[in-house]
């Protein structure tokens, strides 16, 4: 629903329609699971490069996590053989259901493929009693090869259906290398919001250090003060650099980051809205100033605020 309501808050004239029709008819819109495991809308262009650059990376975590809590608590019947073996073998059983049938819930793919209800029992105080569906589709969503298509009730729901990747990629997802992808995704989050904290950037991704460091590594930035603190920014950019992350994703997100950690660098201006395009997502904008300098900071922002997120992203 956050996407609906971000739009209507920065349009007199746009309806719940026509964000319904960017999602799911133009598919110009595509909510995609990304940074820090949590759901996005994506201009459609930009999901070969954040699959890349975090989707598939995520992928992998998501599946080992399954693969050991089924060894560790068990399943219900009992996984005859490998239990990665048997996970792979569901994963492309549900994926050829599923573009059989065009498009499936979660609970109907179960009724054609009966191993999603293959049951997990709670074995530690943090466990939650659970059926295999959620956690295959999620980390199969993950790896590009589901799609969350129209919701399954009113916009406000948060059930949909899922489909298979070919449906809105005839071709298949077009493929970008690893390194290059997240140098890519620094870069422009560097062009949004440098000068920053190498911090700020690692938690925004959810990336670890050594990732962080890989994507900075063939980037032009310059080590910088921020008012008795380490930080970065973009020694030089092209004048006409695209923007291409959707801004909700990084306002937001970028937003949340400041509240959670605040820096001083950060101002509290007004927050301006922008107006929606019909084609990109808009969301809680933060404005902030840039007050850096290479030599130790004598004075707070003019402001002397931080920023503050109104929201959390998609």
């Amino acid at each position: 629903a956050s996407v609906y309501l971000s739009v209507l808050a920065r349009s007199s004239v746009s309806t719940l329609a026509d964000v319904a029709q960017a999602l799911y008819d133009r598919r110009s819109l595509v909510r995609w699971m990304a940074m820090r495991r949590t759901l996005f809308v994506f201009p459609r262009e930009d999901i070969p490069l954040v699959q890349a650059a975090v989707s598939t990376p995520l992928a992998v975590a998501l599946r080992k996590r399954l693969v050991s809590l089924l060894e560790r608590n068990g399943a219900e019947p009992p996984i005859v053989g490998e239990t990665a073996s048997w996970l792979d073998s569901l994963a492309s059983r549900v994926e050829n259901a599923l573009r059989a049938r065009g498009e499936a819930t979660g609970a109907e793919l179960s009724t054609v493929e009966r191993d999603l209800r293959t049951f997990i029992p709670a074995r530690a105080p943090s466990d939650r009693p659970q059926n295999v569906t959620t956690s295959l589709l999620t980390w199969m969503s993950a790896e590009g090869r589901l799609v969350r298509g129209t919701p399954t009730g009113a916009w406000t729901s948060r059930h949909h259906r899922w489909e298979p990747v070919n449906r809105w990629w005839p071709d298949g997802l077009p493929s970008i290398d690893l390194g290059q992808a997240q140098q890519a995704l620094a870069r422009r989050w560097l062009t949004r919001f440098g000068p920053a904290t190498v911090d700020d950037l690692q938690w925004w991704a959810g990336w670890n250090k050594t990732t962080v460091r890989r994507a900075l590594g063939n980037l032009p930035v310059d080590e910088i003060d921020l008012h008795g603190g380490p930080g970065i920014m973009l020694r030089a950019e092209p004048a006409n650099t695209a923007d291409a992350i959707p801004r909700d994703a990084l306002d937001e997100a970028h937003a949340t980051s400041t509240a959670r950690k605040p820096h001083p660098h950060h101002c509290c201006r007004p927050s301006i809205p922008r107006p929606w395009d019909g084609n990109t997502a808009t969301g809680c904008s933060v404005s902030t100033s840039k007050p850096y300098s290479t030599r130790p900071a004598t004075s707070a922002p003019p402001c002397g605020g931080t920023a503050k997120s109104s929201g959390h992203g998609p």
